[in-house]
């Protein structure tokens, strides 16, 4: 019995019944573009892809770059003060473990403070899925919250 006990412990600690996403913004007045570096679980990350766009799933569950910034593209968006959609830039993607880092970028001339952002990703994958996006404006940090069925949400 005490074997049975610590297979199920050790299949707990595997898992992660948590369903998130933390999306760190970070504004560069040098490029004049805000960076988002997504964080997600890679075996998640890997089958929203996969559902989303047809990629082949990696035995490690990665999917390709260009799979993978379709995904984050369809679900991740930025708008600018007056509402408008910003075009996204793949900037690469870095692993720790069970965890991936994707980055993406979009043009910012203005800063910040007025823009919107909306981020729906695996909303179709899981049903209690809650996304976190923070950023810091002028010292003071933001933190939103998205869950399935919200819209554009202001930074500042």
């Amino acid at each position: 019995m005490a074997g049975l006990c610590a297979v199920a412990t050790a299949r707990v600690v595997t898992a992660h019944p948590l369903h998130t996403t933390l999306t760190e913004l970070r504004y560069d007045s040098g490029q004049r573009a805000v960076y988002a570096m997504i964080r997600v679980f890679v075996d998640d990350f890997g089958t929203a892809v996969s559902r989303h766009t047809g990629a082949k799933v990696a035995a490690d569950h990665t999917v390709p770059a260009a799979a993978a910034f379709k995904y984050v593209a369809s679900a991740f968006h930025v708008a600018n003060r007056d509402g408008k959609h910003i075009p996204l830039n793949w900037c690469g993607e870095r692993r720790m473990g069970e965890v991936l880092f994707v980055c993406v970028r979009a043009p910012a001339p203005r800063g910040l403070r007025g823009m919107a952002v909306r981020n729906s990703l695996m909303f179709d994958l899981f049903s209690d899925q809650v996304n976190i996006v923070k950023g810091t404006i002028d010292g003071r940090k933001r933190s939103l919250l998205f869950t399935r069925g919200d819209r554009f949400k202001r930074i500042s």
